[in-house]
């Protein structure tokens, strides 16, 4: 760039040194202003496509912070004045429900639907409702249905003939 001259105007100046961006007409003049014009293809490629991610990351960001309502929420807090930092630790703990209160609450709810008469007990060898309700292990054999204990023996078999089960492939593809 050629060095200004003390007699041209202030539009002048900035024309003159403007000459370099109003000179640029295609992509390679803007490659030779970076100095990437004798570059090799697989990096001036590297380079645009770095340039790209980067612009898309940064349009992707502002998009959903607009869409997500962030910059609603942001102004709004400044209107009213409120705090955009979290609360403290105290504050936050007593906004939650206690792990022991809300245990004892999933008891009373059990027991509640579980038990109406009140009583706890059943005679021996007989499940309880909330035993029931909650058994995760295998009926033994005289408390099946006869459907029901016959589908389990057919799955059980057919779970020892292919440890593992079937491929995903075949079960995709059958």
């Amino acid at each position: 760039m050629p060095a200004p001259n003390a007699d041209l105007s202030d539009l002048d100046k900035i024309k003159q040194s403007l000459t370099s961006v109003t000179s640029i007409s295609s992509l390679d003049d803007v490659l030779a202003a970076f100095g990437l014009l004798n570059m090799p293809t697989a990096q001036k490629y590297g380079i645009i496509f770095g340039f790209v991610t980067f612009f898309l990351t940064v349009a992707s960001v502002f998009v959903l912070l607009t869409l997500g309502g962030t910059w609603k929420r942001i102004e709004q807090q400044s209107k009213s004045g409120e705090s955009a930092t979290a609360p403290d630790s105290t504050t936050q703990r007593k906004r939650r429900p206690l792990l022991l209160e809300r245990l004892l609450e999933g008891r009373e709810w059990m027991l509640k639907n579980n038990y109406p008469e009140g009583k706890e007990t059943v005679k021996s060898g007989e499940f309880t409702p909330l035993t029931k309700m909650l058994m995760m292990v295998t009926a033994e054999e005289g408390n099946m249905s006869q459907g029901y204990e016959e589908s389990y023996k057919d799955a059980y078999r057919r779970c020892q003939d292919k440890p593992g089960g079937e491929s995903l492939f075949y079960a995709l593809c059958s």
